[in-house]
């Protein structure tokens, strides 16, 4: 009978020890599979869904090292450094960090956690707006739409902008923005439409729409405004509210203005500036949109202006749009970073094109063809020595036309400069029948067109002088960028003098149209659009 009992307890014992250990085992795999989907929400930028899923799943003696780090990261991503000394020092005490590779890597994490701390003391004490910065990390995190490569950060210039938090390879997906959280023009035109129709009239909003001059821009614009203070995108549009706009053009006071006195580029501003003046009025006769102020709505125009991606989300749908936290990242044309719509899986990506070292800034091209004007206008800065594309605004009647002496550089979206289409217009107006007389009379009102620019340049160039002579290194910012324009400009304007003072000069000679025009191809001197009128010229009957 004992031996029986003894058995059975045996038995038994062995049984519960084989069901402790299977259950341990489908435990510890359990574990893998949830370590492992956190380790992908964290590479993906979901760190809310990483930092919750450890704290769901691993009591304080179940956590590992890796869990550790993974929530120290994130909390350095948000600034929240007191929490990540008291789990790093909760990691020291478990002495869990047992090898060499674990225990650099905690050092690594506390050195990065002492100068992260250093920088953002200094960036509260030396920017009014750090705190919104902070803010809008925190909204990152919600929406879980973070890095784990990097973060926000000051330059040199004191502009916000993205830096590596760690060494990135060629081709590594830098951040994931998911689709739901774009700022699309067609959503921020659906709310108009909406918010203006009413039981009389369906369409007033459609009305409205087709009233505007930049119908995206300013749509974008009005939801901002609209939305401010909405908890949902509150955090996000403080970052835009918060922004320093006092380089752009629309907010020059006037001594800075008169720099560019005599500039086709203020011409082009001044355009610009009327168009919005001409939007915001259009919601003045609004109920809906008339109590936000011209300067609150300049404010939200240039934001949006400035950080508008232009993104093909499906082959029916394509348009402008705002990106949380990639919108941060400056210009250079010496890009490290690009970015896209993966249509696959509905992310706009941005991903690194070479490698990144920690620390360094992640920089991308707003336009590799983009004027020192055209740069001034849009985002608020131009560049000492910006050869992609010089051009100049020739203005003609009212309109303004963009002419560049080298026109294989591209001057505007289209890839075609507008100078071909200033000569349709200035032969068309021309009263004279000869065709011959009308092609010379063309090219000599042209010409007259862009020696009324260089006379321009006197009254301008006196008051570069004068700037000069208190010493170029002690001139604002504005004050530089006007300069790099009134420098870029002269030149541009000097060398289409020559060019169309030789053509001129051609014409002069007493042959056909068609003989000239076969020598004036001839000659070198025009790029695409002239040759297209020319060629058309000779087509003509």
């Amino acid at each position: 009978m004992n031996r029986t009992i003894n058995v059975f307890i045996k038995t038994l014992f062995l049984f519960s020890f084989v069901l402790h250990s299977c259950w341990d085992l489908f435990k510890n795999k359990n574990n893998d599979k949830i370590r492992s989907n956190i380790v992908k929400s964290y590479q993906m930028g979901k760190m809310k869904e990483a930092y919750d899923l450890i704290e769901e799943h691993f009591t304080y003696d179940q956590k590992k090292p890796g869990d550790y780090f993974i929530q120290i990261k994130i909390l350095l991503f948000l600034r929240e450094f007191d929490k990540a000394q008291t789990l790093i020092e909760e990691l020291q005490a478990r002495d869990l960090c047992f090898d060499k590779l674990l225990k650099d890597e905690l050092r690594v994490l506390k050195e990065d956690l002492e100068k992260e701390k250093e920088i953002y003391v200094q960036d509260l004490a030396t920017h009014a707006d750090a705190a919104h910065t902070r803010e809008f990390l925190k909204y990152l995190y919600d929406h879980n739409c973070c890095s784990n490569s990097m973060n926000i950060f000051y330059n040199k210039y004191n502009v916000r902008g993205l830096k590596a938090t760690k060494d990135i390879k060629a081709k590594d997906t830098i951040i994931f923005v998911d689709k739901s959280l774009l700022l699309t023009d067609s959503k921020a035109n659906d709310y108009i439409v909406q918010k203006l129709a009413t039981d009389d009239d369906k369409n007033q909003g459609d009305i409205f729409m087709s009233c505007l001059e930049y119908p995206k821009t300013s749509s974008l614009a009005i939801f901002i405004l609209e939305h401010r203070h909405d908890v949902e995108y509150e955090q996000y549009f403080n970052i835009i509210f918060s922004n320093d706009y006092s380089s752009f053009p629309y907010f020059f006071d006037a001594k800075t203005r008169d720099i560019l006195c005599g500039t086709t580029a203020l011409e082009k501003i001044k355009e610009k500036e009327y168009t919005i003046l001409h939007d915001w009025n259009e919601m003045q006769k609004t109920e809906a949109f008339k109590q936000y102020s011209y300067e609150d709505f300049k404010k939200a125009f240039c934001g949006v202006l400035s950080r508008t991606y232009s993104i093909t989300v499906s082959p029916q749908e394509h348009g402008s749009c705002l990106a949380p936290f990639m919108d941060l990242e400056n210009h250079n044309k010496e890009t490290n970073t690009r970015w896209f719509f993966d249509q696959k899986d509905q992310h706009f990506k941005l991903v690194a094109t070479k490698d990144i070292q920690k620390g360094e800034e992640l920089l991308t091209s707003y336009g590799s063809t983009k004027s020192n004007t055209e740069l001034l206008y849009t985002y608020g800065f131009a560049l000492e020595d910006n050869k992609d594309n010089a051009n100049i605004f020739i203005n003609y009647k009212g309109s303004l036309y963009k002419c560049t002496d080298n026109v294989s550089k591209r001057s505007d979206n289209s890839g075609e400069s507008e100078l071909g289409n200033l000569l349709y217009r200035i032969y068309n107006d021309c009263d004279k029948k000869d065709k011959n007389a009308r092609l010379k009379a063309t090219f000599n009102t042209l010409l007259e067109l862009c020696y009324q620019i260089f006379k321009n340049r006197i009254y301008n160039m006196n008051i570069i002088q004068k700037l000069l002579q208190d010493e170029k290194d002690t001139l604002s910012f504005n004050e530089k960028n006007c300069y790099y324009i009134v420098i870029e400009e002269q030149e541009i304007v000097k060398k289409i003098i020559y060019k169309l003072e030789e053509v001129v000069k051609t014409l002069a000679q007493d042959t056909s149209g068609d003989h000239l025009v076969t020598q004036l191809l001839s000659s070198k001197l025009f790029t695409d659009p002239e040759i297209v009128f020319l060629k058309e010229f000779t087509q003509e009957e």
